[in-house]
Order: structure tokens, then C-alpha cells, then sequence
């Protein structure tokens, strides 16, 4: 009862808001005779849960706020997915009017229910050249404050965007000063900073109670091919992590020596298999960890199983298996393999349900329990994590529009971040514009390609404890996105960096990141020294202090015209060692 109470009062101070907007003279000028155009795109109401019904009023008082500020216009428009990808694009140049009125601005919105609240994020997407997409977000823990947050949130868009003071009459903040946002958080201070940091320097965060000194690229290589997945891990068994890296029907393998990174194998796999996904675990106890490659072969699933062997190379332990493979760490249960299944139909990539499986002597699939996961996760989306330390593992998931999450043991979702993580272009199946054919069974018809759900594999999320407190950090990419017209439902990068985020008890903050890498993140993998690696730098190995190591993998020319070019392909494979300092930073 209480909640709809709110709506009802947060439609009524949304005409109120209106009534500001079209009878009353505006208070204050700002930033001389600067008027600001910002149209407003209905928010996502999908992960709402029982507040869902609550979208409309908390769009319309949002609007209703920063319109009733000197300087700002709102305006209305139903977009189309395309045409709101297509308005993302950075950079654009060609001007959205809407009622003879030009944009400045696109806000979308999204509604979270979370276990401590209502969340609503919005992006502030510029539709001018050379500005970026600002992130804001508010957390209404109780119906009481949800209209106070939502005035909040309005001022902060305000002030942070646009530059003028929201005319909200004797409106205190939570801290009892005239304007403000305290209450909630805002686009990153360095943000700017960061994007400018020469690639692969290392930064630290004050105050997230490791000191992280980079000790820069301890050695590089440069492939002429565009990786499609990297993984690292420990194939041959002598006890030092490799790079597996694997760009069409090339897999590489590449070892650490003291001059620098150095391809020590090549094999081919088949080449009608589209690989999206490249793990290495040791199943079978051997001492060295099998390759596991997920792929389809046109529209099926058509995963496999290799080795690596000093002396004899690369080999098929398994093919043409009819599952999307991996290797998963599940709490109480160690190192298990894990699956999932295609639709039945033929557009259906995938089908709802995870489950452990094992492989009978003929490496066929024997179907084990299913794992409890939150709904819409799939099989690469997520990983487990014990953030807090308690002894219980937290869920740490991609959605679709590459939102980090963060579940309770229990499947509640606790946290949703306002920026983009895990940035990836692959998606399952063929690629699409490949369709040529009604009667190509293999592939889907032209029809069919056009309308197809583009399904992501996300980018990797590492779980780590630099500390060894047993709170677990986890390590994952932020790519800098780009839509392009009528390819706006792919995804196109031209920068990125690998991010560190440790859990305070609410949120994921950051502790480290690299600089900003122009183009796009690849892969990548972290890893902490063990005992053996650190007796090669005893120097180093001083109490209070670990060492990691990064390994990334990324496309310096991708969003570029020489990405077009034929031949053009090129992949930078660097190797950054990290020195963890166990110390409270003062800021």
C-alpha cells in the first residue's frame, strides 16, 4: 500500500514539476544564455521486480526536475532499440531534432530491485562529438525516501552535466546542506584522468588498502593476426603459466623466457568452427591442464577437448561435442566441467539451464545436477567469488548490456554497476550478414539473421585475493564502445583497460586499473606469483608484499579505417608485472 502511495504522490509532483516548466519564470541564469536539450528514452524496466510498476512516475519526476531548472529542456520520443544504438554512437555528427528542437543529450534509464533497495541508473549519452557518456545512479532503500532520492538524482544530473543549480525551493540534501549529491555516486573523478594514461601503466586507487606499484611490460609480443580468445594457464606442465591465443583456425601457444615472449607451437583447427570461448583447467589430474575450446560449427554446437605435449604437440583428446564446454571453479566441489545446450529451434542458441557435466570413455556428455544461478545467465556470463570473506560465495554475472552484477548465495541481486565491464564482441553462432541462402541449412536465412538475438560471450572475470584476507577481488575488462548505423547491434571499441574491483559491503570499487589501450581489450589474464615464480626475484618477495603478473592481449587497430584493410590484423601480446603492497593509502 505504501508503494503506491509513492506513485501516487510521484505523479502528482511530477505535474507539479510541469506546472514550474510552463507557468512560472525561470529562477536563475547559468553559464550565460546556454540552453540545454535532453531527450528523455523510456527507462528499462526488465529487472524492476515488484517495483516495476513504478517506472512511469519515477521517468516522468525525473524529467519533470531537470526540466524545471534554468537552462535545461526536456523532450519526449519512443525510440527503437536501433535508433537508441544508433544515438550512442560517439562522436555523432548528424544532429536529432525532435519538434524543430535540436538534442544535446540522450538519458536512458534502467530499474534495478536489489536486496537493499530500489536502484536507478542513468546514462547521460552527449549528441555531440568529443564529450562522454556520464554515468549517474541513486539506491532508494526505503518507499519513505524514494521521491527524495529521486530529486537528488535530478540534482546531480544538473549540476554535473549542465552547470546550473537546480531551483528546488528550501530543498535540503541528506546532509543538510542546499544542494549537492551526497547520497550516491557518480561518474569516476579520474575518469578523464585514466583515459589519457599511457598504456599499461599501472594505477592505484587511494584508499582501497593495497598500495599497487606497476613495474611495467616485462615483455611483449606483436602477432600479425586479430586474436579471437586468450587464455593463460599452465599446458605443459612445468609449473609456468603460457598464452594459448587463438585467432580463426590459428591456436598459438607462447612461453615466458627471460628475452621476452616467444611462440613455441601452432596448430590449425577446423575451419568452419566459430571458437567463442578458450579455458584451460586440469580436469583429469594430470599435472597439465587440457584445453577446452567452446565453438559452433554453423548453427550447432561443436566444442572440443585438446592437450599440449613438450614432445609431441597439440592434440584432439575430443571433438564435435554437442555442449557449450567450461571448466569451473564451484565452491565445495573444486574444478568441475560444466554445459549448456542449444534451443530446440533453430533460432534458439541457447537453452535456459546450466548443469555440471562428465564425459563416459567415448567423451560423450553424461548430464549431472544443474547449478542454481540467477535467471538469464548463461554459461560464460558468470563466475563464483567470496567478496566479503564469510565462507559464502557470491554470484559475480555480465548481463547482456555488459552490466556487471553482483548476487547473493541466495540468487538476490545485491549490486549493479553504472559502467560497462567484460567487453567483448564475440556472440554465438555464425556470423552475422552471413546468411547468402533460403535453403542453407547451416546457416540462418536472411530473414532470420536480421531478427536473431545477438547472444554475448562476455570477456573473462578473474577471481583473485591479492591480500590473502579471503575477501576475493576480481579482475575484468572496461571497453570503450561504439554503435555504427545499421551494425549498431554489434559491438565496436576504440580503447579500453583491465580493471581491479574489490567488494566494500555494497558496491564493487576499484583498487587498480591499466591504462587505457587504444582499441580493443582481446583477453587477458592475472595471475599471483607463487612460491617457485618468486624465487626468481627473492629482492622482491619482502613480507607484506605479493606479486601478480597481467597478462593482455589486445587489437591496437580495431575501430579504425586500417582495421578495414586487408592483411591489416595485428595483435599486441604484453606481459605487466604488479608489486601488492599490503598497507592502508592515506588519500
Amino acid at each position: 500500500m505504501r508503494v503506491k502511495l509513492i506513485a501516487v504522490t510521484l505523479f502528482c509532483l511530477t505535474l507539479g514539476c510541469v506546472s514550474v516548466v510552463l507557468g512560472e519564470e525561470k529562477k536563475e541564469q547559468s553559464q550565460g544564455d546556454k540552453q540545454y536539450q535532453v531527450v528523455f528514452s523510456i527507462f528499462d524496466k526488465s529487472s524492476a521486480g515488484k517495483y516495476a510498476y513504478l517506472r512511469d512516475s519515477i521517468q516522468a519526476m525525473l524529467a519533470g526536475r531537470l526540466a524545471a531548472n534554468d537552462g535545461v529542456n526536456v523532450l519526449e520520443k519512443t525510440f527503437s532499440q536501433e535508433e537508441l544504438n544508433s544515438l550512442k554512437k560517439k562522436g555523432k555528427q548528424t544532429p536529432l531534432a525532435i519538434g524543430g528542437e535540436k538534442a544535446d543529450y540522450l538519458l536512458t534509464g534502467e530499474l534495478f530491485a536489489l536486496t537493499g533497495g530500489l536502484e536507478i541508473l542513468v546514462d547521460l549519452h552527449p549528441l555531440v562529438p568529443e564529450k562522454e557518456v556520464l554515468h549517474f545512479s541513486v539506491l532508494g532503500k526505503t518507499p519513505d525516501t524514494l521521491i527524495a532520492d529521486v530529486e537528488q538524482l535530478a540534482q546531480d544530473i544538473a549540476q554535473t552535466a549542465f552547470g546550473v543549480k537546480p531551483f528546488l525551493a528550501g530543498q535540503e540534501t541528506k546532509d543538510g546542506t542546499v544542494g549537492g549529491s551526497s547520497g550516491f555516486v557518480t561518474v569516476h573523478p579520474e575518469a578523464a584522468y585514466k583515459k589519457n594514461v599511457h598504456t599499461g601503466t599501472i594505477i592505484g586507487v587511494a584508499g582501497s588498502g593495497v598500495t599497487t606499484t606497476g613495474k611495467g611490460a616485462r615483455m611483449n609480443a606483436k602477432v600479425p593476426v586479430d586474436m579471437r580468445v586468450l587464455a593463460v594457464g599452465d599446458v605443459t606442465g612445468d609449473g609456468l603459466k603460457e598464452i594459448l591465443l587463438l585467432a580463426g583456425s590459428s591456436l598459438r601457444l607462447f612461453g615466458i623466457r627471460e628475452n621476452g615472449l616467444v611462440q613455441v607451437a601452432e596448430t590449425s583447427l577446423p575451419t568452419t568452427l566459430v571458437s567463442h570461448a578458450l579455458n584451460l583447467a586440469d580436469l583429469d589430474g594430470d599435472g597439465k591442464e587440457e584445453i577446452y575450446i567452446s565453438a559452433t560449427d554453423g548453427l550447432y554446437v561443436s566444442s572440443m577437448i585438446m592437450k599440449y605435449d613438450l614432445g609431441a604437440g597439440f592434440s584432439i583428446v575430443a571433438r564435435n561435442i554437442p555442449w557449450y564446454l567450461r571448466p569451473l571453479l564451484v565452491p565445495g566441489k573444486g574444478w568441475q566441467l560444466a554445459g549448456q545446450q542449444r534451443g530446440i529451434e533453430k533460432i534458439d542458441l541457447v537453452r535456459p539451464g546450466i548443469s555440471l557435466v562428465s564425459l563416459d570413455a567415448d567423451y560423450k556428455v553424461i548430464e549431472g545436477n544443474s547449478l542454481p544461478l540467477p535467471p538469464s545467465v548463461n554459461l560464460f556470463d558468470f563466475t563464483y567469488a567470496d567478496l566479503d570473506g564469510d565462507g559464502f560465495y557470491e554470484i559475480v554475472a555480465v548481463d547482456q548490456k555488459e552490466k556487471l552484477r553482483v548476487y547473493s548465495p541466495g540468487n538476490e541481486l545485491m549490486w549493479v554497476s553504472k559502467n560497462n565491464f567484460a567487453s567483448s564482441k564475440i556472440y554465438l553462432g555464425p556470423s552475422r550478414g552471413e546468411a547468402t541462402s533460403e535453403s542453407d541449412t547451416r546457416n540462418f536465412t536472411v530473414e532470420e539473421d536480421a531478427l536473431r538475438e545477438l547472444i554475448f560471450v562476455p570477456g573473462r572475470i578473474v577471481v583473485t585475493d591479492i591480500n590473502k584476507d579471503g575477501r576475493q577481488e576480481i579482475v575484468v575488462s572496461e571497453g570503450d564502445k561504439v554503435g555504427l548505423g545499421y551494425f549498431s547491434r554489434l559491438r565496436f571499441y576504440v580503447g579500453g583497460a583491465v580493471v581491479s574491483l574489490a567488494w566494500n559491503g555494497a558496491t564493487l570499487d576499484e583498487s587498480w586499473r591499466t591504462g587505457n589501450f587504444k582499441g580493443y581489450v582481446a583477453g587477458y589474464g592475472f595471475t599471483l606469483m607463487d612460491e617457485t615464480q618468486l624465487q626468481e626475484r627473492k629482492a622482491n618477495a619482502v613480507a607484506g608484499k605479493t606479486q601478480g603478473r597481467l597478462f593482455v592481449g589486445h587489437l591496437p587497430k580495431s575501430g579504425s579505417l586500417a582495421e578495414l584493410l586487408p592483411g591489416s590484423g595485428e595483435t599486441e601480446l604484453t606481459v605487466y608485472d604488479i608489486e601488492f603492497s599490503h598497507e592502508k593509502t592515506v588519500k
